[in-house]
């Protein structure tokens, strides 16, 4: 019993835990675990392990979105004998929705590393500036409400028509593989997920703010787990201002719906970013952690490179 309710159905953190020998959901499937007892007692102690009662009719849809989520326990999966596999069973997954489905296969994991990486992919776009010779600093910022704002002084993603018929800068946020990175005509090395990278963040984030101070003008974009929310002016992103200076400022909330946890570790960004500094002797990283009571502020700038590290 879990407080006073039956465990016979429960989820530990998003895993479906159905008592050995239940038949599982029709045409659906279902975690059995050995031990499952031992299991409920021993980890429903630990606050990290969130448990609650849940229906029949949503067991299918909470097994889905937590099955990238670690439990201690050998995992079994059966699937419905009545189950066919036709050409109705092929899926064709449309834009940014295969990340969502299988982000994994694109950051690793949804644990607090594959959350981090988020971060770590728009600093890389940053620091291909950087190894460009456009870009000397880099600015990262962990907001209160818990999103990350990465900023920088390069050149300003471009904001013109692609031949493809939307502004450049949608079509990088939006599409899978488009970007700059394919030939040497824009940068001769770059690092993350070659064109992958900033649409991935998008398509995992509640939310994106883009701005992009370029040819005199700040031009702003908003997207919402992966989709526009801001209408074009005349076929191009909206000009909110005015600016002497070029970079791009990206401000993005992971979705809770497909993270573990959305908190941002502190230390491990600040180690990574503490390692491209050394990297890359003639980059400024300024780190600001806003959370705090006392808002943390470093700088890591190591002119000596590897050799002082």
């Amino acid at each position: 019993m879990i407080g006073g309710k039956s465990w016979k159905n429960v989820v530990i953190k998003g895993f479906i835990l159905k008592r050995k020998g239940c038949a599982p959901p029709e045409n659906g499937r279902y975690a059995d675990f050995f031990g499952i007892s031992e299991c409920v007692e021993k980890y429903c102690k630990i606050s990290f392990f969130e448990c609650q009662s849940i229906r029949k009719n949503t067991i299918r849809k909470t097994y889905f979105a937590s099955e990238h989520v670690f439990c201690m326990q050998k995992e079994y999966i059966f699937m419905s004998k009545t189950a066919t596999y036709d050409a109705g069973s092929i899926a064709v997954l449309e834009g940014l929705e295969a990340v969502r489905k299988r982000p994994g296969m694109y950051i690793g994991s949804t644990s607090r590393k594959g959350l981090n990486h988020l971060i770590y992919e728009i600093v890389d776009n940053s620091v291909d500036e950087h190894l460009a010779g456009f870009c000397d600093a880099i600015s990262i910022v962990l907001e209160k409400d818990g999103s990350c704002t990465v900023s920088d002084n390069g050149r300003g993603i471009p904001v013109g028509m692609h031949e493809k018929g939307m502004p450049a800068a949608r079509l990088v946020f939006t599409t899978l593989h488009a970007g700059g990175k394919f030939d040497d005509s824009a940068y001769k090395t770059s690092g993350g997920l070659h064109g992958v990278g900033s649409s991935v963040v998008n398509a995992l984030s509640v939310w994106m703010d883009v701005k992009i101070s370029r040819e005199g003008a700040v031009h702003h974009d908003r997207y919402e787990r992966g989709l526009p929310a801001l209408e074009l002016e005349n076929g191009l992103l909206p000009v909110i201002g005015r600016s002497k200076t070029t970079g791009t400022q990206i401000q993005f909330l992971p979705d809770p719906e497909i993270f573990d946890r959305t908190d941002f570790s502190a230390t491990e960004v600040k180690s990574r970013m503490h390692e491209t500094a050394y990297l890359n002797p003639n980059l400024t990283i300024r780190f600001e952690d806003r959370r705090k009571a006392e808002p943390e502020v470093m700088e890591f700038h190591e002119p000596d490179g590897i050799i002082g590290f």
